[in-house]
């Protein structure tokens, strides 16, 4: 099986910030709510608050005002297809997981397209709080609880915070845009 993170990985680009502008342009009313979203950054800034803290707030902030699944279907019925890797697309397969810090109902439509398996930040979409905030070492400790002892013959990512997949797979590799090397010591 071969695991891979999503975003600038086999995604061209941040996924959720593209999906922010686009939704900006589709619910013009959401500008209004980019005043808070910039407030809750500043103490993300100043490292008095982590990055679990800042998500959990854009998304409370910003996406509670609208149905984010029905949003995030149609953005990847459009944009989809236009932003994924062509490498990535070339070698594809069927026991792929995608294992991304991104919400797992967001990616959820790709994954679905691309026939493919997700393991994503898991968010409650009544609260808007993370139940499991998939990066770094829980990636690993969500990997085991859903597969198992099962082995990770391939793993790519662009991600320093990715080093516990890597480290747990038969091979590791460095994506940086189209560039694939082995991962770094």
């Amino acid at each position: 099986m071969n695991v891979f993170d999503f975003d600038k990985t086999i995604y061209n680009g941040n996924s959720i910030v593209q999906f922010c502008l686009w939704l900006l342009q589709r619910h013009p009313r959401l500008w209004f709510r980019l005043v808070k979203i910039l407030v809750y950054t500043i103490p993300y800034l100043l490292r008095l608050r982590d990055r679990k803290w800042l998500i959990e707030h854009y998304y409370v902030s910003f996406m509670s005002r609208i149905d984010v699944e029905r949003e995030a279907e149609e953005f990847w019925r459009t944009y989809g297809h236009k932003r994924m890797k062509k490498w990535y697309l070339k070698m594809k397969q069927p026991t792929d997981v995608i294992s991304t810090a991104s919400p797992e109902f967001f990616v959820a439509p790709m994954a679905k397209k691309l026939g493919v398996r997700l393991q994503g930040t898991l968010i409650s979409q009544e609260t808007g709080r993370m139940t499991s905030y998939n990066r770094g070492r829980e990636k690993v400790v969500r990997f085991r609880a859903k597969y198992g002892k099962a082995k990770i013959d391939r793993f790519y990512s662009d991600s320093h915070a990715d080093a516990p997949l890597a480290d747990i797979a038969k091979q590791a590799f460095w994506v940086d845009g189209d560039k694939i090397t082995p991962w770094p010591k």
